[in-house]
Formats: structure tokens, C-alpha cells, sequence
């Protein structure tokens, strides 16, 4: 894993105003979602609106479970975009 990524992630779980509501259980299930996605090395441009889109679900918390499938749904759309992107313009 990228440490630079890993940072990232690890400062926006510390500063993050909205994450730090969450209890620590739900804090520990979302850095281990957050640390699988920078596994798939996505751009930073990818990570940024994959931390601002966890920031968007969280900040309208209804349940836990939903809100965190929702997000990991859609990051993992916007990893695989990413790399079919990668994937086409490394073809042409």
C-alpha cells in the first residue's frame, strides 16, 4: 500500500468532523474499507472523491449498515471506473 495514501486516509479519519461521530467499532469498519480501497491504487483525484463521498453518506447518518454498504458500493464503482479508464487508455 502507497504510505502517502494511507496517510491520507488516516488524517481525514482524525480530522474529519462528521467520521469522528461514528463509535469506535463503526471508526474501525470504515478504515478497513477505506484501506481496501487505496489497496486497488486509485488516483488521487479517485480517493478524493471517494473521502468526500464517505463524508456526504455519513453526514446524513441514518443507519449504519445501509450507509456503509451505500458507500462501499459506490467506491467500489468509482475504483473500477478508475481502472477501466487506466485499462482503455493503456490499450490506445
Amino acid at each position: 500500500m502507497d504510505i502517502k495514501m494511507v496517510r491520507l486516509v488516516d488524517q481525514y479519519m482524525v480530522s474529519n468532523k462528521i467520521i469522528q461521530t461514528l463509535d469506535l467499532g463503526e471508526m474501525e469498519l470504515l478504515r478497513k474499507l477505506l484501506y481496501k480501497a487505496i489497496s486497488f491504487k486509485p488516483d488521487k483525484s479517485t480517493l478524493n472523491q471517494i473521502l468526500s463521498y464517505c463524508t456526504k453518506v455519513f453526514r446524513g447518518r441514518k443507519s449504519f449498515t445501509k450507509d456503509l454498504a451505500r458507500f462501499s458500493n459506490r467506491t467500489f464503482d468509482l475504483i473500477l471506473l478508475q481502472q477501466l479508464q487506466f485499462g482503455f487508455h493503456k490499450q490506445h
